[in-house]
């Protein structure tokens, strides 16, 4: 079973988003689990005396490569949304419609009216 068929049906799980975009890109690598044993775990039993000593550098390594993917994501996101408002704004605005004859008229006699009232002598 792949990673995608574990979690496909509950994705309510702890499990995160990323992790499982991330098992679906490497395969189903999990890298949190690569460790150094500095000390085994002392047991008397089934009890732990003292706990094991690691270093965990699978952790690093998967958040490393998670932040690659997640900035990779946003980068193409913001591009695809730049793009987008330069072809808005490339789109130069249609132009304004012609005035119609009537308006174009009425200017004519408002013009008109004008110059009738600046020519007779005021009283």
């Amino acid at each position: 079973t792949t990673a995608y068929e574990i979690h496909r049906n509950d994705w309510s799980s702890d499990v995160c988003s990323t992790d499982l975009l991330i098992g679906l890109i490497t395969g189903g690598v999990d890298f949190t689990k690569l460790q150094i044993i500095l000390k085994h775990a002392v047991m008397k039993g089934d009890k732990v005396i003292k706990p094991e000593l690691v270093i965990s550098y699978g952790s690093l390594i998967q958040t490393v490569l998670d932040f690659i993917i997640i900035a990779f994501a946003i980068c193409w996101v913001i591009r695809l949304m730049d793009r987008m408002v330069r072809k808005k704004q490339a789109t130069p605005p249609p132009p304004p419609p012609p005035t119609p004859e009537d308006v174009l008229l009425l200017r004519e006699i408002r013009d008109m009216l004008k110059s009738q009232q600046d020519q007779e002598p005021t009283k």
